[in-house]
């Protein structure tokens, strides 16, 4: 167990138990649905806003598309101004704007004064709703991504495969084969007003809210209807080739970050596993062995030696609630953190240490394994 988990438990055990405010809800005719914090202390306003994007949603032989659609959407007009001239803008503004991609999906980001919300409204609509992909951004985006390296290309898309992380670079198999339909085909079905998350915080009211989004965000209503997906293999066990000893992998997927468990094995696990429990960067063990069993072996007993103790589990419970009670001391934190969802506080002091270790068993059963080795050495793999 880390110093630091019991630091924060003793700075916990003195806290206050701040209470999460409720926040208004905003429903729009077209399906856009906004949550509100109302915060007057500042006039400042933040958004945090998420379009998901399903895995099958990526057609399979496209690995890596969003990564291209997001660089490609950076480079396309906004409205009725080019990217550079939508940049610069902002820039003069004062307003922070930012379109990345997400774990999950496209991830929109926001953060302005309040007497300049009049403006910075109507170039979030620009972004969602009036931004058509520009053919020459396509290109060059594709041309930069072709040439640049790829470094442990196999371990990063295991990694991401295996935790349902969007964020894997396009392979050169995909850059060799997209074109920009396959991009508006996926942006058709991604950018709709019914699949926005939006979250808000700051110095509005909820008319005030209501009505800004109805101005800027009331008449994005895409009336194409979405194509039927293709079917999406199952994740498998990956083989790769290389020389040298033995390894072998096994990382896990994330649970739901409104999982109560979730909150406590992300404490516990922290120095007992590699990675943090994210997509992209999750939970993992890697072993290395002279034959497939030796390595297997390691492995089952790298996995036998995960249990807590009452103790932990009370520890990691003060740890948690801890950090909680930091979270309202960073506001664009504590926004983001509940875009991704955050657990019942009274939820996670319920836990008891058997309900934390069946979450653990239930997740180590999920994990997908990467086996690297010489091609004598995969022959042999189970």
């Amino acid at each position: 167990m880390k110093a630091g988990l019991f630091l924060v438990s003793t700075f916990a055990a003195s806290a206050l138990s701040a209470q999460e405010p409720t926040p208004a809800r905003i429903q729009l005719p077209s399906g856009l649905t906004a949550l509100l914090w109302e915060e007057h202390d500042a006039a400042i306003i933040r958004m945090e806003g998420l379009l998901p994007i399903r895995p099958e949603e990526v057609p399979a032989h496209l690995p890596g598309l969003p990564a291209l659609l997001v660089a490609t959407l950076e480079g396309s007009p906004k409205g009725n101004r080019s990217a550079a001239e939508f940049q610069a803008l902002l820039d003069r503004s004062g307003i922070q704007m930012g379109l990345t991609l997400d774990p999950h999906g496209l991830r929109i980001t926001l953060a302005f004064r309040s007497r300049d919300q009049e403006l910075a409204f109507g170039l979030l609509g620009d972004l969602l709703g009036r931004a058509p992909l520009d053919p020459e951004s396509f290109e060059t985006q594709r041309q930069r991504l072709y040439h640049r390296p790829h470094p442990e290309a196999v371990v990063s898309a295991f990694l991401h495969q295996a935790s349902g992380s969007l964020q894997l670079p396009p392979p050169e198999s995909t850059l060799a084969k997209v074109a920009i339909k396959d991009l508006e085909t996926l942006l058709q079905r991604v950018r709709r007003p019914g699949r926005l998350r939006l979250c808000i915080q700051g110095d509005l009211s909820p008319s005030q809210a209501t009505q800004r989004l109805l101005l800027d965000l009331g008449a994005w209503n895409p009336a194409e209807v979405e194509a039927p997906l293709e079917a999406h293999p199952a994740p498998a066990d990956v083989k790769s080739e290389r020389s040298g000893p033995g390894e072998l992998w096994m990382a896990f997927p994330p649970l739901p970050p409104e999982d109560a468990a979730s909150a406590l094995l992300e404490v516990l696990l922290a120095s007992r596993l590699e990675g943090h429990g994210e997509p992209g960067d999750p939970w993992r063990l890697q072993v290395q062995g002279d034959t497939p069993q030796a390595a297997l072996t390691a492995l089952q007993a790298g996995l036998a030696s995960l249990s807590f103790t009452d103790a932990e589990v009370v520890a990691a419970k003060a740890f948690w609630r801890g950090r909680q009670t930091l979270l309202p001391l960073n506001p664009a934190q504590a926004l983001r953190a509940r875009l991704r969802g955050l657990p019942a506080r009274a939820a996670v002091e319920r836990l008891t240490r058997p309900e934390v270790e069946a979450a653990l068993k239930g997740l180590l059963s999920r994990g997908q394994r990467l086996w690297r080795g010489e091609a004598a050495w995969l022959k042999d793999v189970p």
